[in-house]
């Protein structure tokens, strides 16, 4: 998550976060998911790629040449069996990655449910 530390007159030090937060169908519209060349059967309607072999060579490739086109599908902490699709390339907790053919803006933290 992208923060910003500000240091208030009073010593206290104030977090600012911009997070966007949309529905599937949002994310879809403004960033178009790209579907799997590597695998006719992935998940995500078809826009999941995997996080190991050509799948995950693949997303680094995209990742090194324009890092905000790479999202990933984790699993979110709020809930059992719930997970969330965020902006840029993480490991921890990743299920798999998804590349856009929009960019995320940078700054922002993107979290689509």
């Amino acid at each position: 998550m992208d923060k910003k530390l500000n240091k208030m007159d009073s010593g206290v030090i104030e977090i600012d976060t911009n997070e966007v937060q949309l529905n599937w169908d949002e994310f879809e519209e403004k960033y178009q998911p790209l579907t799997n060349h590597l695998d006719k059967n992935a998940s995500l309607s078809g826009y999941m790629f995997e996080t190991y072999d050509d799948e995950y060579d693949f997303i680094c490739e995209v990742h090194n040449e324009t890092p905000e086109r790479v999202w990933t599908y984790i699993e979110s902490g709020d809930a059992p069996d719930e997970s969330v699709v965020v902006n840029g390339l993480h490991i921890v907790g990743r299920l798999g990655y998804i590349v856009t053919q929009e960019g995320a803006d940078t700054g922002q933290y993107i979290s689509v449910q």
